[in-house]
Order: C-alpha cells, then sequence, then structure tokens
C-alpha cells in the first residue's frame, strides 16, 4: 500500500488506532518530516489515557516528535449542548488549527479511508443533507488524509503484514453512537448485497463536488461593512443561490454549522418582507434585508449607562471622541454645557428627538428618515435627558443641544473605528 505523501513539515495525527498506525508507518518509511499529535479526549477515562501512553512511548522508542494534548469532552459536551461526538471534534480541531496557525506544523495528515468516506456520506444523507454534504470527507490546503482511497480492509491487511502494533479503542463497538451503528450494522448489510459500496459513494462524493464547485462561482460575494457583512443585490438571484451566498457569508463570520434548511429558508422568505425584517441565526448572528441585499452581524452587546463628561467612548468596535472646536460643524458639533451631565446610553423606546430647527419627534421615526439598516439603529449610543435626546453620537446633535451666541465651549464629536 502507497499513499501520496509530499514534503513539508506535516502533523500527523495519530490515535493509537490501526489506521492512523498505518498512516503513521508510511510517513515513518517515506522519510517525511513530521510531528505525531495526539489528542486524549476524556472520554473513556484509564484506557483513553492507556492509548495516548501508548503513541508517546511507540514515538519515543523511535525518535519520533511527538505532541500529546488532553481535553474534556464531556464536560464541554454538557455546556455547549452538544453531543460527546461533536466535542470532541471540536476541540480536537481546535487543537489543529492552533498547531497550523502558529506555524508548528504546514498541515495534518489524518487517517480517514474510504470506509469512513461511505460512513460519512451516508450519516449525512441520513440527517437530510444539501448538495455541499454529499462530498463527503474532502482534503483542502491544510488538512490531508493520504489514505481516502483504501478501503478498511486493505489497511487491516497492511498493518497485518507490516506487523505494526496498534490499540483497540473499545466504544468503535458501542453502536449507540450513529457512526458505530452504520459501520457495525448497517454497511455490512449493505455491502452484501452491494460489494463496490466504497466506490458508489465515491462516485456519488466526486458528482456533488462537481455541482458543488459550480455553484460556488455563481454567490454573489459579501463585503465587510461599517455595520457587518453585506451581500448586495442578492435577492435579485434564484433562492439556491441566496442561500450558498449566505452560507459563504456565514463562513466569512466563522459560523461553519448549526445553520441548518429551516434557516436559510426563512432568510429567502426575508424576500417579501419590508426593509430591515430580521432573523435570528446560530451563533448570535442577525440577518436582515437591507436595501435589496442581506446585512449579517452580531447584535450590539450591553452598554451600561454613564454620565456625559467629554471623555472618549469606547463601543462595538468604535470610540468616540469629543474635542474643543473653534467652528461650527453641521451636525458633529454641540454645546458641551448642554451635554454634560445627562446620559450616554442606548436608544429606548419612547426617546424624542429635534434636529436643528426642526420639528420634535420619535427618535425612531427619525432614524427610520435617515434609512438606518436595523444593525446600525441597534448600535447607536445617545446623549439623553430623561427622553430627550440631546444627541445620536456619530449621526446627529439635536436642536436642544445646538451652538448660540451663549455658547461657551463648542465640541466636535467624531466617531471612529477602532483597531483592535
Amino acid at each position: 500500500m502507497k499513499a501520496e505523501i509530499l514534503g513539508c513539515k506535516t502533523g500527523v495525527a495519530v490515535s493509537g488506532g490501526m489506521d492512523s498506525m498505518a498512516l503513521l508507518d508510511l510517513y515513518v518509511k517515506n522519510g517525511q518530516d513530521l510531528i505525531v499529535i495526539n489528542v486524549e479526549h476524556g472520554i473513556r477515562g484509564k484506557t483513553s489515557l492507556r492509548d495516548s501512553e501508548f503513541v508517546k512511548n511507540y514515538c519515543a522508542e523511535r525518535n519520533i516528535p511527538f505532541l500529546g494534548f488532553s481535553v474534556n469532552a464531556p464536560l464541554y459536551a454538557e455546556e455547549k449542548g452538544v453531543s460527546v461526538e461533536v466535542a470532541a471534534r471540536v476541540l480536537r480541531y481546535g487543537i489543529f488549527r492552533k498547531l497550523l496557525d502558529d506555524g508548528t506544523v504546514d498541515r495534518i495528515a489524518l487517517a480517514h479511508h474510504a470506509d469512513d468516506n461511505t460512513e460519512t456520506v451516508l450519516m449525512r444523507i441520513l440527517r437530510g443533507t444539501g448538495i455541499g454534504g454529499l462530498q463527503g470527507i474532502r482534503d483542502s490546503a491544510e488538512f490531508i488524509r493520504p489514505l481516502l482511497s483504501y478501503s478498511r480492509a486493505e489497511i487491516i491487511a497492511y498493518v497485518k503484514e507490516n506487523a505494526l502494533p496498534y490499540v483497540e479503542d473499545e466504544s468503535n463497538f458501542d453502536s449507540v453512537y450513529t457512526r458505530n451503528f452504520l459501520r457495525n450494522e448497517i454497511i455490512p448489510l449493505l455491502k452484501k448485497r452491494y460489494p463496490d459500496l466504497n466506490a458508489s459513494f465515491a462516485r456519488l462524493a466526486e458528482n456533488a463536488a462537481e455541482v458543488e464547485n459550480y455553484l460556488s462561482t455563481q454567490i454573489i460575494p459579501s463585503f465587510e461593512c461599517e455595520e457587518g457583512i453585506f451581500i448586495p443585490d442578492v435577492f435579485a438571484c434564484p433562492d439556491l443561490i441566496v442561500k450558498y451566498s449566505l452560507n459563504a457569508a456565514l463562513k466569512n463570520m466563522g459560523v461553519y454549522q448549526d445553520v441548518e434548511r429551516v434557516h436559510f429558508n426563512a432568510v429567502v422568505g426575508l424576500k417579501d418582507k419590508q426593509n430591515n425584517a430580521f432573523l435570528n441565526l446560530p451563533y448570535g448572528v442577525n440577518v436582515a434585508k437591507y436595501n435589496g441585499g442581506l446585512l449579517l452581524y452580531r447584535p450590539a452587546k450591553p452598554f451600561e449607562s454613564i454620565v456625559f463628561d467629554g471623555s472618549e467612548i469606547c463601543s462595538d468596535g468604535f470610540i468616540y471622541r469629543f474635542f474643543p472646536s473653534e467652528k461650527i460643524l453641521k451636525s458633529c458639533t454641540a454645546d458641551f454645557d448642554k451635554l454634560k451631565g445627562a446620559v450616554v446610553r442606548r436608544k429606548e423606546e419612547g426617546d424624542f428627538f429635534r434636529k436643528v430647527n426642526g420639528k420634535r419627534k420619535l427618535l425612531s421615526d427619525f432614524l427610520n428618515e435617515r434609512k438606518l439598516s436595523v444593525a446600525a439603529k441597534d448600535s447607536l449610543l445617545v446623549v439623553a435627558d430623561g427622553k430627550t435626546v440631546l444627541a445620536v453620537l456619530g449621526l446627529e446633535v439635536a436642536d436642544e443641544a445646538k451652538i448660540t451666541s451663549e455658547t461657551k465651549k463648542i465640541i466636535h464629536i467624531i466617531k471612529e473605528k477602532q483597531n483592535l
């Protein structure tokens, strides 16, 4: 058995099981520059620790660089409300990602094989996956799977032929886990009727990948704006492209899972809603219809009211600065003494606002006239005396705070993006 193993610093993920030990053996025999990465998930108690110790000792005896990590997947699962399987994967890949980001390794090799791919595609089908999920296990620039074209039977034969030691994870036989149920009970029955099952699922995955690659070229690119991520004119596209464009934008925000068909369908439904209609998505992301497109944003963090004294204010990635000024600038200058002692807070229902020389009206009506996005409204800070808004910071100064002949101190209000 051979695997395409290219040069560069590679982290080889090794659990001690048969598959990963075969992968490690191939890397060692090819003289690769490698580091073994072992993650103990805290799931199986002493046997889990035993397996990690086995890998550590195996590497020490052969002078193979080794990095060992321990995580608590059961605790993480309880805290996040996910399955232990999902928790283990999230924590494991978090470690992998850190090693990649800090340059410890250039890529990570994983021991997934053809049977794993069949299990993955079947499991996703049963969960109602879309075309993207039918692609199965795919390589990327940073995560490679040199054994993906080989079956479990071929790997077993290689391990026996080379007398490789390995440990057995007893949880692999527990069919309470979905993947184990498919692996131990369902797929063996299918293979009796369809011996080329792996090849069939591999073809399905490749066909799905072709469709997925094409659709990815049709998405509407998103761009970063002051309020979040904006996808322009997306509702002029077919519903499928709306969904794909949304999914790409969510990935730009670091959201890769838990956004399901019901969410995508609901977002498509915003097309017939009024401007600024919005929905809540997982991971604290909101999406709003805005000017024919979609605006993705995270709601503003709570802001504790403070008394205005002219000190700079930081909120939601912006800095509000207050400088002495000699000139009157429209919408940007105010009478300092008229603001001093008022409260800086978020806007509230029932707030009133009067533009300079204008009529008093509800702040909400004024903001609607300015055609602000729901995200922009959500993040606003105001200087208020009771329900009377004296200034909408970064936007407008009220008539009550305007400069007059009696003004002693003019301040210039500037809103700047905070450098994080």
